[in-house]
């Protein structure tokens, strides 16, 4: 449920006005390829979020509330994506899918390209 609710205290002889804003949460799981790939969730202000016991990061939903989650594995490329407010809103519980492509290799050293020029010059038998 969303909204404000709203009430009065009063301390000291001065009357506080307190405002509770509800926020939908959103759970979310991720699976990946390669299954072993690490997850990370930022929220909006560059706090990482952390999953449960069970994986699942709970994330607050609405305006003002974006996350980015990042898929990475040695040997494969980096994925970024941001989840919206709309994405957030629009469900109360997600799996999310990232399936990462293997990297290329990576160019060889300037050692490695020294060597193989030398090696490329030694007579054949």
């Amino acid at each position: 449920m969303t909204g404000k609710t709203s009430f009065d205290i009063v301390v000291s002889g001065k009357t506080l006005t307190v405002t509770i804003n509800r926020v939908k949460t959103t759970s979310v799981t991720f699976t990946t390829t390669p299954a072993d790939a690490a997850v990370t969730v930022i929220d909006q202000a560059g706090t990482p979020v952390l999953p449960d016991s069970d994986g699942v990061y709970t994330l607050l939903g609405g305006a003002g509330y974006t996350y980015t989650y990042r898929v990475s594995s040695s040997g494969y490329v980096t994925k970024t994506v941001s989840l919206t407010q709309v994405k957030l809103e629009a469900v109360r519980s997600s799996s999310t899918s990232a399936s990462l492509p293997r990297a290329a290799p990576s160019p060889p050293s300037t050692r490695e390209r020294a060597r193989h020029r030398r090696m490329a010059q030694l007579p054949r038998k």
